[in-house]
């Protein structure tokens, strides 16, 4: 039966291959289909990222002139996501795709939990799909065409249609059969020059292989495209107008359909922008580099623009304290002259003069500690009187009170810990800068920010008050905790003295009220 095993097309899904093989030996049963092709009734099909080409391999390699990397490469969407990733990373999903018994790349290459939204249907190009019946007899489904992001055909450079066939069979163990109806797509219009720009460079991100960037190497190439696109403010990067230029090339509905919304103040873009932490999705990228790239960079060019910053970053060079005390001395001594000369000394003042700059320069390096306890003082000339923060502050906490009024009877919802009550008015950033200001703001969050003690027990009281009015005392204690959300690990004193005294003394009482 296995002799029967097709010849994979060009850019085809490892699943739509497999998916071939059963269509064509009409096999109705999906674990016969797994047996016959991975050894393995339990398999759970991926129509991204297929695993267990390993077991797959020892089946049918006699067929198949390949090896497994390979078949990453040019048969599942890993070659969009590795150039981003950490080496660590990229071998940790190789492996789930190869060997591991459980296949976890979907959830470890982060597309289940992506800010990206990832089509949930099978997407096609009308003219590949009529090429495909004219010139093989049969369509696939092109990996290309299921990215995130992607809206046009780079070959045809027209709309992509929407099957509205899911990426996951209702039949947990069933490959996902190739749309046959090819005949019903109609050809839609020309996509936009930008829409045919993001599907060639997601083409060249799938066909070539790009090396590793290091996550220092990406900050500083981005560091480069603000100061190329002119938008720097001295040697700070100007983030305000890095995002109007983006919401101008793009548009807010764009972004939000994609899931890359701007509309928070600390959001993906203003990130990236900043020293990297963290990787980021490829449309990310390439929604930056379409926008501010002043000389319409390529794939590869960019790649070798980034490798071309160092891979780590420099570390600064230390000092060690200087051990000579007659020359501390007589750098000390020069410095308080200087210092005592000035009548309204300034370290701007002193630093000004050659032998100040070099003194500030040798005590900096050497006698640190001394010269932070012998600087002068900062002089502020500016009193910012810009925010009245007297009237913020009644502003807030009329909003904070209104808030805590509507709940006061309500025992169900998350923590309302103070992160809480901000988001709900999104003014979190702005507590956590300046809440020495707010004095109101404060009490209030003294007084009503609710502990994870006080959680714990209002999650306790409102599975309490659903039994009191189901009229239902007889439940056990470790039921009331297991619909409460705790565990005996995570309860806290308060939790548990009300769980093993408080609620058997009222479970005894409704029992025995005489």
């Amino acid at each position: 039966m296995l002799a029967n095993f097709p010849t994979v097309q060009k850019d085809e899904l490892l699943g739509s291959l497999c998916a071939r093989f059963v269509h064509r030996l009409h096999i109705e049963d999906d674990k016969t289909a797994l047996e016959l092709l991975f050894s393995s009734r339990t398999i759970v099909p991926s129509s991204l990222l297929q695993g267990h080409i390993q077991e797959l391999l020892s089946n049918i390699g006699h067929l198949w002139d390949t090896c497994p990397r390979e078949i990453i490469n040019n048969h599942s969407l890993l070659p969009l996501l590795s150039p981003f990733i950490s080496k660590h990373r990229y071998l940790q999903l190789t492996e789930d795709l190869i060997k591991t018994s459980t296949n976890l790349s979907m959830s470890r290459a982060g597309i289940n939990a992506s800010r990206l939204k990832w089509p949930d249907t099978y997407k096609v190009c009308p003219l590949c799909v009529k090429a495909q019946k004219i010139n093989l007899g049969f369509t696939y489904w092109q990996r290309i065409f299921q990215c995130a992001g992607i809206e046009t055909c780079p070959e045809h450079l027209c709309e992509l249609i929407d099957t509205e066939i899911p990426f996951t069979s209702a039949h947990r163990h069933k490959f996902v059969q190739p749309s046959y109806y090819a005949e019903a797509f109609k050809l839609t219009s020309s996509a936009s020059t930008k829409q045919q720009a993001i599907s060639q460079f997601i083409k060249d991100l799938l066909d070539c292989k790009y090396p590793q960037v290091s996550i220092y190497q990406w900050s500083q190439l981005y560091k480069y495209i603000a100061q190329n696109a002119d938008m720097m403010n001295g040697n700070r990067i100007n983030h305000s107008r890095i995002r109007s230029k983006i919401l101008l090339f793009w548009t807010p509905e764009w972004l939000t359909l994609h899931g890359m919304s701007l509309a928070h103040e600390d959001n993906w873009l203003l990130a990236i922008f900043r020293k990297h932490r963290k990787s980021f999705s490829y449309l990310q990228h390439i929604t930056i580099w379409l926008a501010l790239s002043p000389y319409n960079l390529s794939i590869p060019e960019i790649f070798n623009l980034a490798k071309s910053f160092p891979d780590k970053e420099i570390k600064k060079q230390s000092y060690k304290q200087c051990k000579n005390e007659k020359k501390l001395e007589a750098y000390r001594n020069a410095w308080t002259r200087i210092r005592q000369s000035n009548s309204r000394p300034s370290l701007k003042i002193m630093r000004k003069t050659k032998q100040g700059a070099q003194l500030y320069s040798w005590l900096y390096r050497y006698d640190n500690h001394w010269l932070t306890q012998n600087k002068p003082s900062t002089i502020k000339n500016h009193v910012n009187n810009r925010v009245n923060w007297k009237e913020r502050d009644v502003f807030i906490v009329k909003q904070l009170i209104r808030i805590n009024n509507s709940l006061i009877y309500d025992f169900k919802g998350p923590r309302r810990s103070r992160a809480w009550f901000c988001n709900q008015i999104n003014i979190k950033s702005l507590v956590d800068s300046h809440l020495s200001k707010l004095e109101l703001c404060r009490k209030f969050f003294i007084k009503y920010a609710e502990s994870i003690d006080e959680y714990q027990t209002r999650r306790v009281v409102n599975v309490m008050f659903e039994l009191i009015q189901k009229n239902n005392n007889g439940i056990p204690v470790c039921e009331i905790e297991k619909r409460s959300g705790l565990s005996i690990q995570r309860s806290r004193a308060v939790t548990r003295q009300i769980l093993k005294l408080d609620i058997p003394v009222w479970q005894h009482f409704k029992k025995f009220p005489y």
